[in-house]
């Protein structure tokens, strides 16, 4: 969702929340239909802000290692092996030599591990975050608090309530039909 139509529902939410408290002259349907919007804006924003800066560190991270893997590829390939003689003091050589290999292929092996153990560190982190955004927890707060206010208080309207959390899914699903048309 562009600023725009952020703006486009902001201006929205404000007049159908006015439209709601004239003309049902209530203040319980209009404290249950704004609370529930409120919250719902604050969760579904939050949780689009938080996914989007979430694409944007991947999608960096992805440039980062295909601008690596084409400088590898750009390296030349053409490397003369030297040849051994065979006779007691290369077999030991080519025994140390090969010893050394296989070191250097478990520790490409340990390394590779290690790599793979802290990128699912990472992402989880990263999951960890996106779920404690600290908007997103006040939307639900702001949910359950104004739910419970709204009922400990008799002005609860379950209906008004549904529809305000029901307003910004709407929006955005007409939104986004007109967009596609």
């Amino acid at each position: 969702m562009s600023k725009q139509n952020m703006i486009i529902f902001i201006a929205f939410f404000a007049i159908s929340a006015l439209v709601v408290y004239l003309y049902f002259n209530s203040l319980s349907y209009f404290l249950s239909y704004f609370i529930g919007g409120i919250s719902t804006c604050f969760i579904i924003f939050s949780s689009f802000y938080s996914y989007q800066k979430s694409i944007l560190q991947n999608a960096s991270e992805y440039e980062i290692k295909t601008n690596k893997t084409n400088k590898k590829n750009k390296k030349p390939k053409n490397k003369q092996k030297n040849s051994i003689a065979l006779n007691d003091n290369t077999s030991k050589k080519e025994l140390d030599v090969k010893n050394k290999k296989k070191t250097k292929k478990t520790k490409k092996k340990l390394d590779k591990k290690q790599d793979k153990l802290q990128k699912q560190f990472n992402q989880t982190s990263i999951n960890i975050k996106m779920f404690l955004f600290l908007p997103k927890i006040l939307g639900y707060v702001i949910l359950c608090y104004g739910y419970i206010y709204l009922s400990d208080n008799h002005l609860m309207n379950i209906y008004a309530f549904l529809i305000g959390i029901s307003v910004l899914p709407l929006f955005a699903f007409i939104i986004k039909s007109i967009e596609n048309k």
